[in-house]
């Protein structure tokens, strides 16, 4: 197991798994939730500076769309596959903090990714 401040790296059964520290927040509908999805996209972005090895796969599983992005500019960097899995949307946690509301743009980018993401071809 190998620990620095944002990341800890775990071996199990030859995979390499990463886990990314992210900020505590008080309760499911806090605002600091939204905060952290975009704070995690950038984490997943600065994980080429901490990886030793080019990975051969990159698996995406996080019930926000958001950290997809850096999921995907990972897999990009690398050049390698990249497979995601959608838990949740979240339309609910948006609506009940106030946040997703028609025609403001953090909810027109959240339905555009949400689009997008739903037209990946499935394997």
């Amino acid at each position: 197991m190998t620990v620095t401040a944002n990341y800890t790296t775990v071996q199990s059964q030859g995979v390499t798994n990463v886990l990314i520290k992210m900020p505590y927040y008080e309760h499911a509908h806090s605002k600091k939730r939204i905060l952290n999805w975009f704070n995690f996209a950038k984490k997943l972005r600065g994980l080429k500076h901490y990886l030793t090895q080019k990975p051969d796969a990159i698996l995406y599983t996080s019930p926000s769309l958001v950290g997809y992005l850096g999921a995907e500019a990972l897999a990009k960097h690398y050049q390698v596959p990249l497979s995601f899995e959608v838990r949740d949307i979240w339309p609910l946690t948006l609506c009940q903090l106030g946040v997703f509301l028609q025609n403001i743009p953090l909810s027109d980018c959240y339905n555009t990714l949400k689009t997008e993401l739903t037209k990946m071809p499935t394997s």
